[in-house]
């Protein structure tokens, strides 16, 4: 039996929510070792993980496109699929400013020799735990109007009947 096209979306949404969670859970983790080499092994794993999250997102994100055109049709609020995109979508961005703060940062704290090294950490450090908090609420949003689409619209069930109030 083949697998139907519409289940490839959902199987693919716990990769990114588990590289996500990897990568807040190794940066704060790094935030607290002295030891450089373990720091520099912290942030490779860091920077590793945030960058497959954001091509996990963008292919979820797809997936859910195709999974979208199929189950379109048969749930009663096509809002509730353009809200769970609007999250997703907003949640890819997110990820986008978070890897282009870090490659920022790292431009800044190799050429800048002069300049107070400690305001751009702490900067850093506040712009990056700021991404974290949007992170982890656009990412709770994806999933509950994900959630929502199954369980109240009856997206992809097999022989939902179409009860619209």
């Amino acid at each position: 039996m083949i697998m139907r096209t519409e289940l490839f979306h959902p199987l693919s949404v716990h990769f990114p929510i588990a590289f996500i969670v990897l990568f807040i859970v190794i940066k704060i983790a790094t935030l607290f070792v002295k030891d450089e080499i373990v720091k520099k092994i912290g942030n490779f794993f860091y920077q590793a993980s945030l960058i497959t999250s954001l091509i996990l997102t963008g292919a979820s994100l797809y997936l859910g496109d195709s999974a979208a055109e199929i189950v379109k049709n048969k749930i009663c609020q096509m809002s509730k699929i353009d809200q769970h995109e609007d999250f997703s979508k907003l949640l890819l961005l997110v990820l986008i400013l978070l890897l282009a703060v870090e490659i920022l940062f790292t431009f800044l704290k190799d050429h800048w020799k002069n300049a107070n090294l400690k305001t751009i950490r702490i900067l850093h450090v506040f712009l990056v735990l700021i991404l974290f908090f949007a992170t982890g609420f656009f990412l709770f949003k994806t999933a509950h109007t994900g959630a929502a689409l199954v369980y109240e619209q009856g997206a992809a069930v097999l022989n939902h009947p179409k009860n619209c109030p």
